[in-house]
């Protein structure tokens, strides 16, 4: 083998190895996307009413609904 083929060779392992690993990285969850644990402590949706005074309503809610739409970077979220 020439020492131009080796070259070309040797060039092309690197590009598949350095393809590899960023599959490899974009694959694997960072922790940011880690679930992390919740700090609800009832776990239910809630609607708050604050106001100037130090009563401060807590309302259960009956349902809720999101309506997501995602495209690349950007997202519109709509929760009712």
């Amino acid at each position: 083998m020439s020492s131009q083929q080796e070259h070309t060779t040797r060039t092309r392992l690197t590009r598949h190895a350095a393809w590899l690993f960023a599959v490899a990285l974009l694959c694997t969850p960072s922790s940011a996307q880690a679930e992390l644990p919740s700090t609800d402590r009832s776990l239910s949706p809630y609607f708050d009413v604050r106001g100037d005074s130090l009563d401060a309503a807590s309302l259960p809610l009956k349902s809720t609904r999101a309506d997501v739409k995602i495209s690349g970077v950007v997202a519109n979220v709509r929760v009712t």
